[in-house]
């Protein structure tokens, strides 16, 4: 099935699913060819904590290869090689990968370096029961920086590690 869209009917919709936490934060994503950013959106912040599936549609998308980035607040980003955009819409959710099909996104990175680590421990750690400057070690969204959150960067951390 073919974007419909008068102007330029060869172009195609890329859709898919990305599971992440907090959803008080929003996820961009990049769709680039080499080193050039060709499409960008965001799934927009909405309120709620906990883990979430939020879905994503790029509109007017050549035919070709790219790659897709995607970016979240306390996260770690996920790159998704090989997207190949042929002569139909493209679902992700249907993808033969099955990282590709939802993809997961790991929650820890509170520093932002691309690693779950002691560095995101410490923050969480000197913020636990409290929520000021450091809102980002509110993981879950839950206003609250406590065990929940503490879990879910050590299952990370741990899984990372291992």
């Amino acid at each position: 099935m073919k974007y419909t869209d008068r102007m330029d009917p060869e172009k195609y919709i890329v859709s898919g699913t990305v599971r992440s936490y907090n959803p008080n934060n929003p996820v961009t994503l990049l769709l680039m060819q080499g080193n050039e950013v060709k499409h960008t959106t965001i799934i927009a912040a909405e309120a709620g904590n906990g883990r979430h599936e939020q879905s994503f549609t790029f509109k007017y998308v050549e035919p070709g290869t790219y790659t897709l980035v995607i970016t979240k607040a306390a996260h770690l980003k996920f790159t998704v090689h090989n997207v190949v955009v042929g002569e139909e819409d493209l679902d992700l959710t249907q993808d033969g990968r099955e990282a590709v099909r939802l993809i997961s996104m790991t929650c820890g990175d509170i520093n932002g370096d691309g690693q779950i680590n002691s560095g995101d421990m410490l923050i969480l750690l000197s913020n636990y029961l409290q929520l000021g400057e450091k809102i980002l070690a509110d993981l879950n969204g839950d206003g609250q920086v406590n065990s929940s959150d503490l879990l879910i960067l050590l299952g990370n951390y741990l899984s990372i590690s291992l």
